[in-house]
């Protein structure tokens, strides 16, 4: 049986990941390493994780670029429903005032009648 790695005592993928996703939202992105999420996880699971450093280091960095896809999409959303909004606002505003236009112009024609 040599050479199979036994990790019945280690947390599953699932549960790490799990864990990361929880402390990439409460921790600062800008202030996170590799190293500092490695021991956050090994301390809530009390083993040491060091052998599992390179897959921890690439879910980490997976989970960071979706958050960071997803923060980019939520960013350009909220510009185009903004973009909308001016747009919706601007068209408002112009059809009021081609409302009042019409107005004056049948007000107008109706005093040149009489």
């Amino acid at each position: 049986m040599a050479g199979i790695n036994n990790r019945t005592s280690e947390p599953s993928d699932a549960k790490i990941q799990a864990v990361i996703a929880s402390i990439l939202k409460e921790g600062e992105l800008s202030q996170l390493t590799s190293r500092t999420v490695r021991l956050q996880i090994e301390r809530k699971f009390g083993v040491s994780l060091v052998e599992r450093k390179k897959e921890i280091d690439k879910m980490l960095m997976e989970m960071i670029m979706q958050k960071t896809a997803t923060g980019h999409e939520e960013e350009e959303e909220n510009e185009r429903e903004r973009n909308n909004e001016i747009e919706d606002e601007n068209g408002y505003e112009e059809k009021s005032r081609d409302s009042s236009d019409d107005s004056s112009s049948e007000e107008n024609r109706d005093q040149e009648i009489f």
